[in-house]
């Protein structure tokens, strides 16, 4: 009997309205789809067809997220078939593909079940209903492009047949032998292979573990803006300076933050911007006589003064501002920063004792 098809949708309409949490996923739409798109229903005798073969099968299974999309006329075991499933999800969620792949075999070898992972669905058939897929053709060259320096002697004729092995090797999945000949090429070749790219260059150092990465900055002694009254060992100044540029390129922050200090320390400020060093003073004058009398700890002023000149250098003003006024307001220290010197007023300058615990709160 052949149904219009709003006479067909009224007659559906209970079991449809049942089913529309499980409609909005694909491959439930498409099932509905496909049998609306048949005028004629067969005198209502075919109406399962509409619908899953099954509560799980509509609704989906608790230990995975596939569903049914077939029109459940192939008895399957679905206990066995939603258990594989379920095992071939966790496989792919711990990155065990090749069990994973073995699993899709299984499935597809003993159950007749194909699984379609980007839909999320699975389908039945009859087993002899599958047809083998003819193996992709194995190319006759590889798509590595050659880079740096092209210059460097190498024999490109074995590097490429290594190449073209290795992509074979990737192909059938063989990722043992793909390394092993990536590691051929680099023992034998002096060759390294940048997948992502599909570069390779000649000429590389077996020491060099990144030939791709790019090189720290150099950095260079700023002309005429050092205090010459520094006194630097400049090649540990250039080692720390180059060992920061090394650790900025790295984005290890801490590190670089922390080299800058060790060469703030020693009268050394870096400026990232324009990529140059230079010699500063980070200590004051101060008058001698007037500190001896007045029995004040020089050593501990002077680290004080020091670490505020340092904080300056890296613009933290706030915590440089702190440190003068806790010199004055507690040691009568008073700095002049046009002079580059530190005196102390009238009133008797703090001891030793009352001074280092001040500078430990300021560490």
């Amino acid at each position: 009997m052949v149904l219009p098809r709003l006479a067909l949708l009224a007659l559906l309409a209970p079991r449809v309205g049942a089913l529309v949490p499980t409609l909005r996923r694909p491959a439930a739409r498409r099932a509905v789809a496909r049998a609306l798109d048949d005028d004629i229903f067969a005198e209502m005798g075919g109406g399962d067809a509409l619908f899953p073969a099954s509560a799980d099968d509509a609704l989906g299974h608790p230990d995975h997220d596939y569903l049914r999309d077939d029109d459940g006329s192939c008895a399957v075991d679905l206990d066995a078939v939603n258990g594989l499933l379920a095992e071939r999800l966790d496989a792919k969620r711990d990155r065990n593909f090749p069990r994973a792949d073995e699993l899709r075999d299984e499935l597809m070898r003993t159950h007749g079940v194909r699984v379609w992972d980007r839909e999320r669905t699975w389908s039945a058939q009859p087993k002899n209903s599958f047809r083998r897929r003819e193996p992709r053709p194995l190319p006759e060259a590889h798509d590595y492009a050659r880079g740096g320096d092209l210059s460097a002697p190498v024999d490109e004729t074995a590097v490429d047949a290594l190449l073209l092995a290795r992509m074979h090797a990737k192909m059938g999945r063989d990722f043992g032998r793909a390394d092993a000949l990536r590691e051929e090429l680099s023992r034998d070749h002096g060759v390294r292979v940048h997948d992502g790219t599909k570069t390779w260059i000649a000429g590389v150092a077996a020491a060099n573990t990144d030939p791709w990465a790019r090189p720290a900055d150099d950095y260079a002694r700023a002309p005429g803006r050092d205090d010459g009254a520094v006194d630097l060992d400049e090649a540990a100044v250039v080692a720390l300076v180059q060992r920061r540029s090394t650790a900025r390129r790295k984005q290890n922050w801490a590190l670089a933050d922390d080299l800058l200090d060790d060469l703030l320390m020693i009268g050394v400020d870096v400026d990232d911007k324009s990529k140059t060093w230079r010699a500063v003073a980070t200590t004051y004058d101060f008058p001698e006589d007037l500190v001896e009398d007045a029995g004040v700890d020089v050593d501990a002023v002077q680290r004080l003064i020091a670490k505020r000149s340092r904080l300056k250098l890296r613009r933290k003003f706030h915590e440089a501002d702190g440190i003068r006024d806790a010199l004055l307001a507690e040691h009568n220290v008073h700095i002049d920063d046009k002079k580059r010197t530190w005196s102390m007023q009238k009133r008797r300058l703090g001891t030793k004792a009352e001074l280092v615990p001040a500078l430990e709160d300021l560490d």
